[in-house]
């Protein structure tokens, strides 16, 4: 279904795309608004009314539904999940480059009581807003390590800072098959 759209959407200024394919879409991604938005899935009730605005060929359509756009924009609701959102990815860029900083001291007691902080947070959340920043910064923490430790095996290099980055990956993705290869690798 994704590509079918995909496809529909890269060829819907041709002139033999048949209308029916983008109205088609554009009334399913209607009744996917209306789902989300009944199931409280903000940011996803938003992008099912752009993509239904997006692929809708009448111009009366279009009308209608870039005023839902406008009330959907203005709703409280929507407001506070875009404030919250805004938070968090503030929240976010800020703790990423502490976790950078944080990468050079010698010391991974730290980095044991954040992971495990996390990973509690991650449990106890409830809040999908929350839970998302917070599985982003998880899944941050995995791409720099992993990118660290490959990039010092492949200088060859065996070092102290290899020796750390490999426990604090261990500590954050302790089932990754990554972790058995960055092992075998340093033996």
């Amino acid at each position: 279904e994704n590509i079918y759209e995909s496809v529909a959407y890269i060829l819907e200024d041709e002139p033999d795309l048949p209308e029916s394919i983008s109205t088609r879409i554009s009334k399913k991604m209607l009744m996917e608004y209306d789902s989300l938005l009944e199931s409280n899935d903000l940011f996803f009730a938003g992008k099912a009314l752009e993509k239904a605005w997006t692929f809708s060929p009448d111009i009366k359509d279009r009308k209608r539904i870039s005023q839902m756009i406008d009330e959907f924009k203005n709703m409280p609701g929507w407001i506070d999940y875009n404030q919250k959102f805004e938070s968090y990815l503030q929240k976010e860029f800020s703790l990423k480059q502490a976790y950078v900083d944080k990468l050079t001291d010698p010391d991974t007691s730290w980095w044991k009581k954040e992971i495990t902080s996390l990973n509690q947070n991650l449990q106890a959340c409830t809040d999908p807003v929350k839970k998302d920043f917070l599985y982003r910064l998880k899944g941050f923490i995995g791409i720099i390590l992993y990118s660290k430790i490959n990039a010092i095996l492949q200088n060859g290099l065996l070092t102290d800072e290899l020796i750390r980055f490999m426990v604090i990956y261990e500590l954050a993705e302790p089932e990754s098959p990554d972790l058995t290869e960055f092992k075998y690798r340093v033996q």
